[in-house]
């Protein structure tokens, strides 16, 4: 039986930085769509703007380009008051660009800060009209940024005072740590969790993050018949570090090595199941440590244990695009004594679940008996990266002959597609010619996948000649082939591979190609090798298949060359 969802959680705050540990009590968010559709949690900044209300943002500064972990400070008070800032404290709202949308609502900063200056300037009674917030900018999408600070007064009800700063997010390398914390760190009741008599806790974390990949060790030191652990992110804190109970949750039970992925809407509702309650072999039973992850890229929401990708989902109404993370146990046995231990929490910013090592530790606690650990993520200068988001960067925008094929750019991904009944296996090339390389690329088949197959070709010449790399999802199995001058070379047959995920998931397809060593690559394991002379360099090329002459949709995203030199 599972827990029901109870309401608003006792929770605790803290930030374990990178370069600084800031005790604070949660900020507070609230991420709103535009669409009539969602719930809102806070509304928008309503009221007259008052002449009499000072407000200052003194970090950053207008034009600063930003990376990585940024202080928001400045003042605001009410020239009015006799006493203090004259303002409410507790409704310091920060947006980011256009503060008319309240999806756009960032953060609530915290207020009552120092302000030597301002009192000096102003008047004794101002010496705590400063206000703090901190970003992570290392967690949203590289671009320019309108950082808008907006306050009510308390003197003149009704009267709002506001500024902004335009700033510039530069982008950061993936995989780069941007939160961590271990038992040696961590306070003691973070890391071994007791569960009372409420059957629940939770621990969000500061600062408020938008893409990330995080992982953590969980297991249960001390059980009854129920014993649940997970990662809880983008939780959405309120006004003055209230709580709203809006957050993702990914929940892990080791009693039936079951998993699922939940949304907690704004208020007192219950759980959506966006990834239902599903078994997992990856799941270690019982006492025994796993290791969970996610990865979190706009709306798409990738689940990990031990390594292996169990679960993906893509959000489609965008309910969350930011918070705070931390990770959670539960029981349904309420009067029991269950303990849960965690371990070597780590937050580092997104990309493919193969390079993100340090995220998933070769022969760690958490690695499943007989696994195969992923390579070391390539150290090779980048030769070439699309993520498909820009319709510009060169691949076809719509297919020669629309009668057999279509291909063009779709919401972040690429499209081949094959029509049933036109032959062939349609492709899409560059120009690039590459020698010894990496590439890796995001590939999966739209439903309905029976018969269809992806492929990578690698060093495709102008005559035709090629390396294909075939996955057939459906049954979980590959072959390699190289086709020179119209003949069919097959150098590894049909072969099942445990790390193909399978029908409609999203597998990672990789080649290491390096002189005559060809080495094939899904979703960061190793499932073959050959020794080949017959070509040396060449063009890459992705597309789609259908072993019936059937319809074939294929999705490609997050393409990568390094170099292996």
């Amino acid at each position: 039986m599972r827990w029901p969802h109870h309401g608003r959680l006792a929770l605790v705050a803290m930030l374990v930085g990178m370069t600084a540990s800031v005790a604070r009590s949660p900020s507070a968010i609230a991420g709103l769509p535009a669409d009539e559709s969602r719930v809102p949690v806070a509304s928008r900044p309503v009221g007259q703007l008052d002449p009499d209300i000072v407000v200052e943002i003194t970090s950053p500064r207008p034009g600063e380009r930003l990376r990585g972990r940024v202080e928001i400070t400045g003042y605001a008070f009410d020239r009015r008051s006799q006493s203090g800032s004259g303002l409410n404290e507790r409704d310091f709202q920060i947006y980011l660009n256009d503060f008319r949308d309240p999806w756009n609502l960032f953060d609530y900063a915290l207020a009552n800060r120092d302000s030597p200056e301002v009192a000096q300037q102003y008047g004794p009674q101002f010496d705590k009209a400063g206000f703090w917030d901190v970003w992570q900018t290392c967690s949203f999408p590289e671009a320019p940024y309108r950082l808008t600070v907006w306050v009510s007064s308390l003197t003149a009800p009704g009267a709002r005072g506001m500024a902004s700063v335009d700033v510039y997010v530069e982008g950061c390398p993936e995989g780069q740590p941007i939160m961590r914390g271990d038992r040696t760190s961590l306070p003691a009741d973070f890391a071994t969790v007791r569960l009372g008599p409420s059957g629940i806790a939770a621990y969000p974390l500061d600062p408020i993050l938008a893409d990330f990949a995080a992982g953590i060790d969980a297991r249960c030191a001390q059980m009854a018949a129920s014993c649940m652990y997970g990662l809880q992110f983008r939780e959405l804190p309120g006004p003055g570090g209230t709580r709203t109970n809006t957050y993702y949750r990914y929940y892990v039970d080791p009693s039936d090595n079951t998993f699922a992925l939940a949304y907690s809407p704004p208020g007192d509702d219950p759980l959506e199941y966006l990834i239902p309650w599903t078994p997992s072999p990856a799941i270690q039973s019982g006492g025994a440590t796993n290791r969970i992850a996610v990865i979190a890229q706009g709306n798409w929401l990738r689940l990990f244990v031990n390594g292996q990708q169990i679960g993906e989902y893509r959000d489609p109404q965008e309910r969350r695009p930011w918070g705070q993370i931390g990770w959670m146990a539960e029981t349904a046995d309420r009067g029991s004594n269950v303990v849960v231990e965690f371990d070597n929490f780590l937050v580092t910013t997104p990309g493919p679940a193969e390079r993100l090592e340090p995220l998933f530790p070769i022969g760690g606690a958490g690695a499943p008996a007989g696994a195969q650990a992923s390579p070391a993520p390539s150290t090779g200068r980048v030769l070439f990266r699309d993520d498909f988001t820009d319709p510009n960067s060169g691949w076809p925008r719509q297919a020669s002959d629309p009668s057999t094929r279509r291909v063009g750019y779709v919401n972040g991904e690429y499209l081949v597609a094959k029509l049933p009944g036109s032959g062939g296996a349609p492709y899409v090339t560059r120009s690039e010619r590459y020698g010894d390389f990496l590439v890796e690329i995001d590939a999966r088949l739209s439903p309905p996948t029976d018969d269809a197959y992806l492929y990578l070709d690698f060093r495709r010449q102008d005559n035709g000649d090629h390396y294909s790399f075939v996955v057939d999802p459906n049954d979980s199995t590959f072959l390699l082939a190289r086709n020179t001058g119209g003949v069919f070379h097959t150098l590894i047959g049909w072969t099942p591979a445990p790390a193909i995920q399978p029908g409609p998931a999203r597998n990672r397809l990789g080649v290491r190609a390096q002189g005559p060593d060809i080495v094939l690559l899904v979703n960061g394991q190793e499932v073959g090798r050959v020794r080949d002379e017959a070509l040396r360099e060449g063009a890459l090329a992705f597309g789609v298949g259908s072993l019936s002459d059937g319809p074939a949709e294929g999705y490609f995203g997050n393409l990568v060359v390094t170099s292996v030199d």
